[in-house]
């Protein structure tokens, strides 16, 4: 990837208008944009180096692990939409 698509896409995911979360393929958080900070209330050093699961309620803690699972075999995973915690816990 040159430089300049890079720039792009790093501009999409932090200009994005949904909350969005990176992670790693052992499902640590390595950076998450500004709306996923406003939906959720946590800070971003709160959660950044923090497995997923801490987002994820505990009864779809298989479901991210499944996920993982997919990313790691190289599949496809798009469009998934997710159940997140917020800071309150609700």
């Amino acid at each position: 990837m040159i430089d300049g698509d890079y720039n792009m896409l790093t501009k999409v995911f932090t200009d994005s208008t949904v909350p969005a979360i990176i992670e790693d393929l052992d499902g640590v958080i390595t950076d998450l944009n500004d709306q996923a900070i406003t939906a959720y209330v946590w800070q971003r050093e709160e959660l950044i180096g923090n497995s997923i699961k801490r987002l994820v309620p505990e009864e779809k803690h298989g479901q991210a692990e499944e996920l993982l699972n997919r990313c790691r075999r190289g599949e496809m995973v798009r469009n998934i939409e997710g159940t997140r915690i917020h800071r309150n816990g609700r």
